[in-house]
């Protein structure tokens, strides 16, 4: 029944040691680690959603470029107006130019022809392409340079007002140069900015039938462009290739109709499948983007026909979750395995002390640092997505200043209503007779033209026109009569008297206000500025009647008519600075949609604003997003106006902002992880002064012991484990104390080291271990002639080795002469000391051996209980030669025989007595020293010194042993040479 008992009893030992260390490597390594893979897989998805997010951005990016110019037009007109400005820029402009043209030419054979002039109008005739047409060539260079120059100054010139335009014989020489279809307000085309800029149509004749011009201060030149340039492609393969060479991690192309599935750009033949594959389902679903494990695909309808494409190959070291989480999670589970280990040599191998205080603080802290490492995870997909949502914030609220802005367009109105009633009230208080005197009139069209409007008209009740002022703009002005009846019909009806239809008067009919809603408000609206119908545009319009309107005596309308795009100009002018002032502090910026004028200066806005000023050109939607300009990243928002149609309005803020803020927060979390670790710290502390106080005296009491102050105590603490355990300590100091009394008293036992008795040269000594051994050797003389010699080793270590020794040396102290001459007899009388006091508690043995010699024969006697054979050592033979002499060691056996054995040792011969320690020590591989090779060693390190030969003894001794874990005593006895 037993034998279960201990089996059971093991396996729950194996069991209680197994299971600690299962919650160990759990807690501390496990668990760390899975929180440590679960928060790298979370943030690697952040930020391979991130990757994904920047990489769409990108492809939207070249998407746009691709179909801002799949139109070919907007492609030649960007070609050619690159060749312009880099020539105006170069050092010899005709030159560079020429090297243009023939590389056009070169590459597209018979579509191009040039008209080139100089810097003076002349013409360059060894570039141009039409020759002995100079005189209507030089006309047409003075007509395109006052265009070009009014253009310059003015997007919204009206063209057919210029001199030479009106003028008709210029004018039909020039179309009997380009065509009769030529029109002259499309002369502004070139001009243009977004997606209105291209060229424009002529019939030239032949296959010309589109021009392009630009006017320079270093040279000019128009471009015929043949109708089969036109519909080509290769101008959008060419604006692919600079896509691609401008980023070479995506590929750009496109596909062309019939064959959509088929890309019409270059595309490895390994991608050529999914590719296929992403514009069918396009094709059929109108999916933009397609994404499998290898690629990420954006697609786009360019033009008619065309379908874009923007495709990434994604790269598994940059893309795979999986790859970028074992990677690093690799590396952080191999240093925490590192650490781990380097703690565990450290604290089982002793490579220093730590304090059991800062082990336990050290232990908070590592279990603190699991929550932290969660929370640290957290905080990062916290800070990421509050960064994305104060992006959007802030997108979403300069998204709102534009619509603000664009709704407060009407707040100029009231304003300039109000300023021009205030004025014409005044004016309409004045006398009749000189309320619109010739000086009135101009002070009044002075006035009025500070509002910059297109029309004033004044006109009385008869329907004469008493003023008017046209602005030199565009050509949508009303007729002058058309406006007088108009006014003379708002008169007359608010007057009160009836408009009658006449069926051979149109305008009557038009007037009359059963046909004319605009004429029955006419009395509502007054006042105001509001929007107008006139013929088959809508106009911003304002109207005065002056008058006594109580008594229907209305005498004159003043009506003051602006073009919307000019009023819109009006307002932004106004309030640009103000809104400059925002909660934001983003920078605002205004253009006109026909890029006529800009808010600031155009160079002044940054260049990725005039990109997405282009794009919104052509939409109504707005658009949001960020940039990178000059090292600045920023956030803008960009539309066109709903009211202010005319315009392209964008706020900028810089994304410092947010990113203050982010790190704002993180510097908080940071201290608050700082503060928690210090926390861990303070906590653990308190906790160790707390509870680890009995442990600081019990480690004061050790540090006392180590420093041998016996004299330390203990202070007495609760009734309690620590205060039983601080008692047993005090007694275990207290034993210390007397065992160090006890060490002094044995030392104080054993003899001096150095002996002369008559032609012997004596040296012994012990080493002890432990504070108190069992080795004993003592020199003596017996008589004249004779000297005993004794060495002893009692089996262990500590109190009852070292009792057992002060016995030995006390019996042969208090031995009679006649047995210290007997060397049997002296054995004998110890033997039975210690055999007497032999228990079941004390069964301690002791080997010992005893000599007596002659000094002036050098005969010894000697008799040996169980101790190690002597070694006579002969030099001059160079041997060395145990004397096995054998017999029981003390304490054993009722009646032990011991015999004395004689020997004689020569002149400069040495006698060396030994105890276990020196035959029985291993070295580092467990290997015994042994008893030849210590036969060897007092051979090879004789010396006729006793105390030099002992100390080469020793030495090597002490090189040959890993641990000293035994007592070491050595005799040397060395008969010298007698003069």
């Amino acid at each position: 029944m037993k034998q279960p008992e201990s089996a059971s009893g093991e396996k729950a030992g194996h069991a209680a040691k197994i299971l600690p260390l299962l919650i160990g490597v759990f807690c501390f390594l496990i668990f760390p680690l899975y929180i440590i893979h679960s928060g790298l897989d979370h943030l690697y998805l952040v930020k391979t959603s991130a990757n994904r997010l920047n990489s769409l951005a990108t492809m939207r990016r070249n998407l746009e470029q691709i179909e801002q110019y799949s139109n070919r037009s907007r492609y030649l007109h960007m070609l050619l107006k690159k060749i312009f400005e880099s020539s105006q820029t170069a050092a010899d402009p005709l030159e560079h130019l020429r090297r243009n043209i023939d590389n056009l030419k070169a590459r597209y054979p018979g579509d191009f022809e040039f008209i080139v002039w100089s810097a003076d109008g002349q013409v360059n005739q060894h570039l141009t392409d039409h020759k002995n047409l100079s005189y209507i060539q030089k006309k047409l260079y003075t007509t395109l340079k006052e265009v070009a120059e009014s253009l310059l100054i003015d997007q919204q010139t009206n063209i057919k007002e210029l001199p030479l335009i009106k003028n008709r014989t210029n004018l039909n020489l020039i179309r009997k140069y380009l065509g009769k279809i030529f029109l002259p307000d499309h002369l502004n085309r070139p001009y243009l900015a977004g997606q209105q800029a291209e060229p424009l149509l002529t019939d030239f004749g032949g296959r010309f039938n589109s021009i392009w011009y630009q006017i320079g201060s270093k040279l000019s030149f128009m471009c015929f462009l043949s109708d089969r340039l036109r519909q080509k492609h290769d101008g959008l393969t060419r604006i692919v290739e600079v896509i691609n060479r401008q980023n070479p991690d995506f590929i750009n192309g496109y596909a062309l109709s019939p064959d959509i599935a088929s890309p019409a750009t270059p595309v490895p033949n390994q991608l050529l499948p999914v590719l296929s594959r992403a514009l069918a389902e396009f094709e059929n679903l109108s999916e933009p983007v397609f994404e499998n494990d290898r690629l990420l695909i954006m697609l786009d309808v360019a033009h008619s026909g065309v379908r874009s494409f923007s495709m990434l190959e994604k790269a598994p070291e940059a893309w795979s979750r999986k790859i970028l989480v074992d990677q690093r999670f690799t590396i952080i589970a191999a240093l925490l395995i590192i650490f781990h280990l380097l703690l565990y040599f450290h604290l089982n191998y002793r490579v220093s002390f730590i304090s059991i205080r800062w082990k336990l603080t050290g232990l908070f802290m590592l279990a603190n640092l699991a929550p932290l490492s969660i929370l640290a995870f957290i905080a990062q997909d916290y800070l990421y997505n509050m960064r994305v949502s104060l992006r959007h914030e802030v997108q979403a609220d300069l998204l709102r200043q534009i619509r603000d802005f664009d709704m407060r367009y009407s707040q100029i109105k009231e304003d300039f209503a109000s300023r021009l009633n205030d004025y014409f009230a005044q004016v309409n208080q004045t006398p009749q007779e000189s309320r619109f005197s010739r000086e009135k009139n101009q002070e009044m069209l002075d006035f009025i033209k500070s509002f910059r409007p297109a029309e004033t008209y004044l006109i009385d009740n008869n329907g004469n026109m008493v003023f008017k002022d046209l602005a030199m703009v565009r050509g949508s002005r009303q007729s002058s009569d058309f406006i007088a009846q108009l006014g003379a019909a708002i008169l007359k009806f608010n007057n009160g008297i009836i408009i009658r239809r006449s069926k051979t008067d149109i305008f009557s009919a038009l007037l009359s206000p059963d046909n004319a809603e605009f004429i029955r408000d006419s009395y509502r609206l007054a006042g105001r500025i509001t929007a107008v119908n006139l013929g088959n545009i809508t106009r911003v319009g304002y109207w005065y009647i002056f008058g006594d309107r109580a008594t229907y005596q209305n005498t004159h309308i003043l009506m003051i008519i602006w073009d919307n795009d000019r009023f819109q100009e009006n307002y932004i002018d106004q309030y640009f600075a103000q809104a400059q002032k925002n909660p934001l502090q983003a920078k605002f910026f205004a253009q006109k949609v026909d890029a006529g004028k800009s808010w600031p200066e155009l160079s002044t806005i940054p260049v990725p604003i005039r990109r997405e000023f282009a794009r919104a050109s052509g939409f109504s939607d707005s658009h949001s997003g960020s940039f990178t300009d000059a090292g600045q990243r920023s956030i803008f928002a960009c539309a066109r106006g709903r009211n202010l149609n005319h315009m392209l309005l964008a706020f900028v803020c810089p994304e410092t902002m947010i990113d203050n803020r982010v790190s704002h927060i993180r510097l908080f979390m940071m201290i608050g992880a700082l503060i928690s670790l210090l926390l861990t710290v303070i906590i653990g502390h308190a906790l160790s002064s707390q509870f680890l106080t009995p442990i600081h005296g019990l480690g004061e009491g050790t540090m006392a012991i180590g420093a041998r102050r016996f004299t330390h105590r203990i202070a007495a603490g609760d009734d309690d484990e620590f205060g039983h355990l601080a008692s047993v300590f005090n007694r275990v100091i207290e034993g210390l104390g007397e065992l160090e009394v006890a060490r002094i008293v044995q030392e104080n036992l054993f003899p001096g080291n150095h002996f002369q008795a008559g032609p012997f040269a004596i040296y012994g000594k012990s080493v002890v271990m432990t504070t108190l051994g069992g080795d004993y050797y003592d020199c003596f003389e017996i008589d004249q002639d004779n000297w005993g010699a004794v060495i002893g080793d009692v089996a262990g270590h500590g109190v009852p080795a070292g009792l057992m020794m002060a016995m030995a040396k006390a019996g042969v102290i208090m031995a009679s002469d006649a047995e210290k001459r007997d060397p049997s007899a002296l054995l004998m009388r110890l033997h039975q000391i210690f055999f007497a006091i032999k228990n079941e508690k004390l069964k301690r043995m002791m080997t010992l051996q005893y000599f007596v010699f002659n000094l002036k024969t050098g005969l010894f006697s000697f008799a040996n209980a169980g101790h190690c054979f002597p070694l006579i050592v002969r030099p001059q033979q160079m041997t060395a030669e145990y004397i096995e002499h054998v017999a029981t060691p003390l304490g054993i056996g009722r009646k032990p025989k011991y015999r004395n054995y004689e020997f004689t040792i020569a002149e400069n011969e040495s006698l060396v007595l030994y105890t276990d320690g020196i035959a029985e020590a291993n070295n580092a591989a467990g290997e015994e020293f042994g008893y030849e090779r210590l036969r060897e060693l007092l051979i090879t390190a004789y010396d006729p010194d006793p105390e030099i030969y002992y100390k080469r003894i020793y030495d090597a001794y002490n090189e040959w042993t890993h641990t000293n874990d035994d007592d070491l005593t050595l005799i040397v006895i060395n008969r010298r040479h007698e003069k």
